[in-house]
């Protein structure tokens, strides 16, 4: 009997721990607007709504926001962050460059595994995702990885149209069997799709949406804005916030001390 006791406390402490430390995989779309993602959702067209749930619309800047996902995500002192009040996750980036979109990134970012450059079609991409999940099933991990299929196609024809919403369909068939292999690790997965940017609809201008959207496993912190992405993923993880520098005070130009 009293030989149970240590062990059950063992038990107990992991899965605690296991609880406390689930692994994150963030998923990028790009060119997958809202409107369409939502349409194929009523309709059933979807596979992954039984795996994600919870599904909002964000606010984004047109013009500017066409990378939101990619500025904020990408920010090195965010990786900094997260290793710094995590050293023991295992943090891993598999991102390709969409066709016609300007490089992604200009500062390294510090994850422990970066592909050089991915893949474009999402069934390589999902290989080279699942070979990073499955080698580090025993840790936490963190993963963020891109898919352009849908960017390309919109670059062809207009969102909404039935080759761009077969697209959708298409990567999101592809994504099932990864979130199969993610169901079946011992460790508890949040799983974050979201979209670079849109297609405004009924015409081929990317930067023209003022609209994308976040779906996940789990619920999310309160997030109303692309650009809050960095912040809810912390949050997920379960660290402490990132430091906001205070602005400078103000100061007075000249001495009118003797005046």
């Amino acid at each position: 009997m009293y030989r149970l006791i240590p062990w059950c406390i063992a038990l107990l402490s992991t899965g605690i721990l296991l609880a406390e430390s689930p692994n994150v995989v963030v998923v990028i779309l790009d060119g997958a607007t809202h409107e369409t993602v939502h349409a194929l959702r009523q309709k059933n067209r979807l596979t992954t709504p039984q795996t994600l749930t919870h599904y909002k619309p964000l606010s984004a800047d047109p013009f500017t926001d066409h990378a939101t996902a990619y500025a904020s995500l990408l920010d090195p002192a965010l990786w900094a962050h997260i290793h710094t009040h995590d050293p023991d996750r295992i943090t891993g980036l598999l991102l390709s460059t969409p066709p016609g979109t300007p490089t992604l990134t200009t500062k390294p970012v510090s994850a422990n595994w970066v592909a050089p450059e991915a893949p474009r079609s999402v069934y390589p991409v999902v290989q080279a995702a699942t070979e990073f999940i499955t080698q580090h099933a025993d840790s936490p991990f963190l993963l963020v990885f891109n898919v352009t299929d849908i960017e390309a196609t919109g670059r062809r024809t207009r969102a909404g149209a039935q080759a761009y919403s077969d697209t959708i369909s298409r990567c999101d068939q592809a994504l099932t069997a990864l979130f199969t292999t993610l169901k079946s690790l011992d460790r508890s997965t949040q799983i974050l799709v979201t979209a670079s940017f849109g297609f405004a609809p009924n015409t081929r201008n990317a930067l023209g949406t003022t609209t994308t959207w976040l779906a996940s496993t789990q619920p999310m912190p309160i997030i109303r804005h692309a650009a809050d992405l960095p912040d809810a993923l912390i949050a997920t993880l379960g660290l402490p916030p990132r430091r906001v520098a205070s602005p400078p005070e103000p100061t007075d130009c000249c001495d009118n001390s003797n005046l």
